[in-house]
């Protein structure tokens, strides 16, 4: 039986014109042109693209080019994370992504150089994306671990969903954000064991404190692990040494990394200021303790650490804060301010007055440029208005 389309599928295109030449000349009219190129044309540009994650997304495209980039870029891109920082330059902060592929990935925030995102392999040129930020935005999604529904994505991939693709990894966390990446070996020699120690080295101040609480009300001879005065302090500054240890390396210091820095020596200057009596007193009275004679010192952790010098000056709690700080100093600006306060009530040595001193500046000084710089914005924003009701 021959096939009712046999006659079409040898038809070739030459054929078909000539026959519609004729039927033309015998008084005919061609068949209809229903404008199913071009409405199949417009309806590429506007449909969904389905990521290899599963996410599906919609895309601009007023050049041409974007889509067929952001189809390659929500397919698995051969990539691998090499390196990620926060970097802070010029009283702005973006996010640094480089991989092994030679390429360097950066979002910066509303105000900064990279608030249309950046990638140095050179093919986001003219406001659309390349498709490894299109690759990036799918990574940044399926973290958010929101699927439901089409995900709308700015042709610049500044934008994802209802957010901006800075704010997204802000929120996340620049580790959480990376661990989904695939890693180089170099990656997972740096950046993740830097996280690790620390994280390690926080969650080892409540212990400590705990310990010292222990010996207070129940003697060394009633638990395993039981620290006196001496023995506190002795462990607490060594802590403030190793967390200076760990955060050493300023060129690749990363922003979780400093943040879980900062969250302990915070931790540790609140656990001293809290006990900040005399626990040799509280000892005698729990458990018969006999005080030396010069329990002003011995007798009180806070006094013990903070009324004297350290002997290295790494184990000064604001001297460090001020070594590692970076910007997320400011993220705890009132945290900090608040601690500052309740130590000079409660008195320091001359060599903590000087770090504490300079971290409150430090801390001052960031609070006015932020001040300047939405200022700034303010009147740009006013100025915007005004010309646009002027030309009106």
């Amino acid at each position: 039986m021959v096939s009712p389309t046999k006659g079409i599928e040898d038809l070739t295109l030459e054929e078909e014109m000539s026959r519609r030449s004729r039927r033309v000349a015998r008084g005919g009219q061609p068949p209809p042109d229903t404008g199913e190129s071009s409405s199949s044309a417009a309806a590429a540009s506007s449909a969904s693209i389905l990521a290899s994650s599963g996410i599906q997304y919609t895309v601009a495209d007023t050049t041409g080019r974007t889509r067929q980039r952001a189809e390659s870029g929500f397919q698995n891109v051969a990539v691998q994370l090499n390196h990620c920082a926060p970097v802070s330059e010029a009283g702005e902060t973006y996010y640094a992504f480089e991989f092994t592929d030679q390429f360097t990935i950066r979002f910066g925030g509303a105000g900064s150089s990279y608030a249309t995102p950046s990638c140095t392999c050179g093919a986001n040129e003219g406001g659309v994306a390349c498709k490894h930020l299109f690759w990036f935005i799918d990574q940044l999604q399926q973290a958010r671990q929101r699927r439901a529904g089409i995900v709308p994505v700015s042709e610049d991939a500044s934008t994802v969903g209802d957010s901006a693709s800075y704010d997204l990894v802000h929120q996340l966390g620049l580790l959480s954000v990376a661990d989904r990446l695939p890693h180089s070996e170099q990656y997972q020699a740096t950046a993740a064991a830097d996280l690790n120690t620390v994280v390690e080295l926080r969650k080892q101040v409540p212990i400590v404190f705990r310990a010292f609480d222990v010996w207070v009300l129940y003697d060394s001879q009633t638990s395993e692990y039981a620290l006196d005065v001496d023995e506190c302090a002795e462990r607490l500054e060594e802590l403030i040494m190793e967390i200076r240890e760990a955060c050493s390396d300023q060129e690749r210091l990363q922003w979780d990394v400093t943040t879980q820095a900062v969250a302990a020596l915070m931790e540790i200057l609140t656990g001293l200021l809290r006990r900040n009596n005399d626990q040799h007193s509280i000892a005698h009275t729990a458990w018969g303790m006999v005080p030396s004679p010069s329990s002003g010192r011995e007798g009180n952790l806070y006094t013990h650490i903070m009324w004297h010098d350290p002997q290295a000056e790494s184990a000064s709690v604001f001297a460090v804060l001020n070594e590692i700080g970076h910007d997320v100093l400011f993220e705890y600006s009132d945290q900090l301010k608040e601690l500052i306060q309740r130590a000079e009530a409660a008195r320091v040595s001359e060599g903590h007055r000087a770090e504490m001193v300079r971290l409150r500046e430090r801390l001052e000084a960031q609070e006015a440029r932020a001040t300047r710089k939405r200022r700034g914005a303010e009147r740009e924003e006013r100025g915007g208005s005004s010309r646009g009701r002027a030309r009106r």
